[in-house]
């Protein structure tokens, strides 16, 4: 009898790991329900992960050993999931043969999971004023490279005898009542996951008129929530990746993201979209507006935390 096959999604974790890559972790009742509380990988041994001592914005994090946590991490724009246990808390981590610092140590697990969204807390813009307007850009085929391309085709002929089906099953799904309001679009889009494609290989496609507009409906460590005006329904698939822009309040140059698609609600003039944004680890300007959404978004927690507080 053969030995079980190994996880491959371990290997991401591994990676993850080896990167010092952030962790974000949740009691399992707890979430899509509040912030989750936030490290970084330091350590990675067999049978043992060591993170660091977890941050929330506004409160202090209560974990004990023994209790069963749900973690969350990105890689290379993919999110994953994994449950682990508490084993020690305070743990000194010699980082680079220096520096000493506190951890938290948890079980490694024997299995990751490819993460969902819903089980992120998101952060409204509801009290935005004015909302974050937001440019979306589809992106066509004659921007791919001759591999990507070539990916893409195969595919779409892996998925020709199976048409799919946009949106999480049991959303609504009709179409909205009035027809898109833009001949800017091409019907030849690009409308799954394409390796390597990249913000940078957008550029051109972004100084032309966006094909649609929004506003931001919300934010988390990993995504955000987009409403869209005046789009056909049927343009948006799941996995799809789109180019987006928005200026946030107070900061004088634009953000830009590559979003993939991984939540669509019909509306009746536009459509609702959840996703990743899948920002490449060594391009600084994508990691320094990540991180200033992530501010902005730690802002508005805090004004959530005070507010209800006063209440």
């Amino acid at each position: 009898m053969g030995k079980p096959k190994a996880d491959p999604n371990l290997a991401f974790l591994e990676q993850a790991a080896m990167r010092n890559a952030p962790i974000s972790i949740s009691k399992p009742e707890a979430l899509g329900k509040e912030p989750m509380p936030r490290g970084r990988f330091l350590v990675r041994n067999d049978g043992v992960i060591i993170i660091e001592n977890l941050q929330v914005p506004g409160r202090s994090v209560q974990i004990s050993v023994g209790a069963v946590l749900e973690a969350f991490f990105q890689h290379e724009g993919r999110l994953f999931n994994f449950r682990a246990r508490v084993l020690e808390m305070d743990t000194p981590v010699q980082l680079n043969g220096a520096v000493m610092v506190r951890g938290m140590k948890i079980s490694a697990p024997t299995k990751v999971e490819a993460g969902n969204r819903r089980h992120i807390y998101r952060q409204s813009f509801a009290s935005v004023n004015p909302p974050v307007g937001v440019d979306v850009w589809a992106v066509p085929r004659d921007l791919l490279t001759p591999e990507q391309s070539e990916f893409l085709g195969e595919i779409e002929e892996a998925e020709a005898s199976s048409e799919r089906t946009p949106g999480d099953a049991g959303e609504d799904q009709a179409k909205p009542d009035q027809p898109e309001n833009n001949q800017l679009v091409s019907s030849n889009l690009v409308q799954t996951s394409v390796p390597g494609l990249g913000l940078g290989q957008l550029a051109g496609l972004m100084t032309r008129p966006p094909h649609w507009r929004g506003e931001i409906a919300d934010a988390s460590e990993f995504g955000v929530g987009l409403t869209v005006h005046d789009i056909v329904y049927s343009r948006l698939k799941v996995f799809q990746p789109l180019a987006i822009r928005f200026r946030l309040p107070e900061v004088s140059t634009p953000m830009e993201f590559l979003f993939e698609v991984r939540r669509v609600q019909s509306l009746k003039s536009g459509a609702r979209l959840g996703g990743l944004l899948l920002v490449n680890a060594a391009n600084v300007g994508e990691i320094s507006a990540l991180r200033e959404l992530a501010s902005f978004a730690l802002r508005l927690q805090r004004e959530r935390a005070r507010s209800k507080h006063a209440g």
